[in-house]
């Protein structure tokens, strides 16, 4: 596997990628496409150069999506020419310690059982490559296979997924493996996660990226006056053929991958702007499709971070997300209120069961803001159907308990989804993070825009205290022990120094304001009969740019009924601080029409 193959000059690759008439679209869409893409791959062996290709054939975004998954594959097995799917993702993640499919000894051969959660293209798929553990290695852990599994094999049941909003014409599916028999030469030499998933994660960005850059270049070709930003686009294949020929795994190749990602954002800017004058019909399906580019981004950002420390292990590592990396490694020692307990998740379900109840058959199409595990454990009625947005990677990786796959890296304001795309959209105390009015007001302009009449927003917030407490009340009550936790103390010392909800409180001055009290922590935590490792989370706070902006439940009514939602009931549980900790249930009304702020 991963052999090189032969290949074609860079100038004869761009006289055919300027002058090749594009092909039709196929009349059977997906299945019509698959015999394209097969006639293809025997032209152009080199997976990166039939990606680039096919991307320029393709009819599209999603079936250019397809192509470059599809020679992705083929880069990684060497020999691959037919439709197949890597079977990787689970319901618990997609990590080794993470994998349920098993895989069993069984006479001369084996027995694979399980299930893969989220699989792209395993409805047309031939041939699916399945990610499977074989019991744990001399340390304990999971020793994974990778092994080769006809599609149709008894025992063998696929089960396609809803669609999502952008790229519906690529389909996913749930795979599920019920003793299917294996042959010894069914199993891919060497450890199927070290050798094959991992690279595939940074083979899968190089070859889709090729593949849309040969269907945006089809599309530039047909705006006028586009001649040097189709050059920007031929630049962009010469440098990534270049890094397709690197090491997958290299450091230096995803820091290349994440350089190039970079530039390739800032030509879409122009690109897109050039598409919606000269050639509308394709800017708006690229607006409906451009949310492909966000998938996977957390591994990308994740591996990036990981190539800087070690290539220079001495550079800081930039952190734009702020205190949320350490609060990400630090989740375990987080409580109530700043995370919900039973009470808050029962008046979440609540509200879920209402949207059914008034809805009767139909599955909520779900948003979670944010990565939190209890409102994923929600009694959904169809998991698939369940999302997350989060913006910071190391939230998303070290906390989202869900497939990797059902995750958007995105900004809560400007999330990448269709219009009235969602039913339900659940929160837990999120809203204060953006500041106020201007930032919630735009999430409350965004939501309107993405659920549909009738659905839900239900939301914790943190709201002040009725009777304001001053910091130096807040800071007496700690030492006086009356203040139970970490938890507790950072919502009453920052709503303590907040002057008004605009202003918020910069999360510094919460740290710098207990620092001043206490001298050092380990004092302070003896004092307090608090473990030093639990006082230790507040250094998250340090130095930190980030401000919260605590408003009142009116406050928070008036923003959202200005974009078309009515307060449905309002909750609190009988926890400490449960009172400032309501849950808010928000219903979008028929025929509304979402304010301008």
């Amino acid at each position: 596997m991963l052999n090189a193959m032969h290949t074609v000059p860079d100038a004869e690759l761009v006289r055919h990628l300027l002058r090749d008439p594009p092909a039709m679209a196929p009349r059977d869409g997906l299945e019509g496409w698959k015999s394209a893409l097969h006639e293809l791959r025997l032209t152009w062996p080199d997976p990166a150069i039939c990606a680039v290709i096919a991307g320029l054939h393709a009819p599209s975004v999603a079936f250019a999506f397809a192509a470059g998954y599809q020679c992705a594959i083929a880069r990684l097995s060497g020999y691959e020419t037919g439709f197949a799917a890597l079977c990787v993702s689970e319901r618990g993640g997609n990590r080794p310690r993470d994998m349920q499919c098993r895989l069993d000894a069984s006479g001369d051969g084996w027995r694979l059982n399980g299930e893969k959660s989220y699989v792209t293209g395993a409805t047309h798929a031939t041939t699916l490559y399945v990610a499977a553990t074989a019991g744990v290695d001399a340390a304990g852990r999971q020793r994974i296979r990778l092994l080769r599994v006809a599609a149709d094999a008894p025992g063998v049941t696929i089960r396609r997924l809803p669609d999502l909003a952008f790229a519906p014409e690529l389909p996913h599916a749930a795979v599920n493996f019920d003793n299917v028999a294996v042959e010894e030469a069914a199993l891919v030499p060497g450890d199927g996660y070290e050798r094959y998933v991992k690279p595939f994660r940074s083979i899968e960005d190089i070859h889709v990226e090729l593949a849309l850059l040969g269907h945006l270049l089809r599309q530039t070709r047909a705006t006028p006056g586009s001649e040097s930003l189709q050059a920007r686009l031929l630049g962009q294949v010469a440098l990534l053929r270049a890094i397709a020929a690197m090491p997958p795994e290299d450091a230096a190749t995803h820091l290349l991958l994440a350089g190039n990602r970079q530039v390739f954002e800032a030509l879409l800017a122009a690109l897109e702007a050039a598409w919606q004058a000269g050639n509308p019909d394709f800017h708006a399906l690229w607006l409906r499709d451009r949310a492909l580019l966000q998938v996977a981004g957390t591994a990308r950002a994740a591996r990036t971070a990981k190539a800087w420390e070690q290539l220079r292990p001495d550079a800081a590592v930039p952190s734009p997300q702020g205190q949320w990396p350490v609060v990400a490694s630090n989740w375990r020692q987080l409580g109530s209120p700043l995370r919900p307990v039973a009470e808050d998740v029962d008046f979440f379900a609540r509200a879920l069961r209402e949207w059914c109840a008034a809805h009767p058959g139909a599955k909520p199409r779900a948003l979670i803001l944010g990565v939190t595990p209890e409102l994923y454990r929600l009694p959904w009625p169809d998991a698939a159907r369940v999302r997350a947005a989060d913006r910071t990677p190391a939230m998303i990786s070290h906390i989202w308990p869900g497939p990797a796959a059902h995750v958007i890296q995105a900004d809560w304001r400007e999330l990448p989804l269709a219009d009235a795309s969602l039913d339900v959209v659940v929160c837990d105390g999120g809203l204060h993070l953006l500041d106020y009015p201007q930032g919630q007001s735009q999430l409350a302009r965004t939501l309107a825009r993405v659920i549909a009449p009738d659905g839900l927003f239900a939301v914790r917030l943190f709201v002040p205290p009725p009777q304001p407490e001053t910091e130096a009340e807040v800071l007496a009550a700690l030492l006086a022990g009356r203040i139970p936790d970490l938890n507790c103390l950072k919502l009453r010392l920052g709503m303590s120094l907040q002057r008004t909800p605009a202003a918020g409180v910069a999360l510094n001055a919460v740290w710098q304001s207990l620092r001043e009290t206490a001298g050092d922590w380990p004092a302070l935590a003896a004092r307090l009969g608090w473990t030093l490792e639990h006082l230790q989370v507040i250094d998250a706070y340090r130095d930190s740019a980030a401000r919260y902006h605590f408003i009142t439940t009116a406050q928070a009514t008036a923003l959202m009924a200005a974009h078309g939602f009515e307060q449905q009931w309002m909750a609190s549980g009988a926890y400490a601080m449960a009172g400032q900790c309501p849950t808010v249930v928000f219903r979008r009304r028929h025929g509304a029409a979402s304010a301008c702020a």
